[in-house]
């Protein structure tokens, strides 16, 4: 596995008893960027807990722990999806769309986002991935693009309603 970290930082693979971890990591991500309340933290944790569980164990995400000695400090995740042949590829594997990067507040600014993102893109070059796309929040937006990452302005999104029951 890549590891761009230096000493006393170091990453390894998630395991599904990681998940605890990684869902609270993702809540505190959230919270971080205003979309998430004190609250509704350990809702969305608890929530995410088994989720994350079920696609590491199904190997569509693939995450990263990121270690200060013996403390996990953050981490980082890749969902693994088919790509089909496309313009520019025309043989099918695997695009993944990084997703849950995060470091705890006391280890910030020390290159860690980075390094991290690094690991993951040299595990995705070292499997073959066809192409990696993610959601950038404005902290991260300036190491996405020195790593050369492009803004896409044809990325759309759409929220739909879940479906009613016979019920209501």
């Amino acid at each position: 596995m890549p590891n761009n970290l230096r000493d006393p930082y170091r990453s390894r693979t998630a395991t599904v008893e990681d998940a605890p971890q990684i869902a609270l990591h993702r809540a505190k991500m959230f919270q971080d960027m205003g979309l998430l309340s004190e609250a509704e933290l350990s809702l969305l944790r608890d929530a995410g807990e088994p989720w994350f569980a079920s696609v590491i164990e199904d190997g569509s995400y693939l995450a990263w722990m990121l270690h200060h000695d013996t403390d996990i400090v953050g981490g980082g995740g890749m969902h693994l999806r088919p790509h089909g042949p496309m313009p520019g590829s025309l043989t099918a594997g695997l695009a993944g769309h990084i997703a849950n990067v995060y470091i705890e507040p006391t280890h910030r600014r020390k290159g860690l986002a980075e390094a991290l993102m690094r690991d993951m893109i040299e595990w995705a070059n070292d499997h073959d991935i066809k192409e990696l796309t993610l959601t950038a929040s404005a902290h991260g937006q300036s190491i996405y693009q020195r790593l050369g990452f492009l803004p896409s302005p044809a990325f759309h999104t759409m929220k739909l309603a879940p479906p009613h029951s016979a019920d209501q």
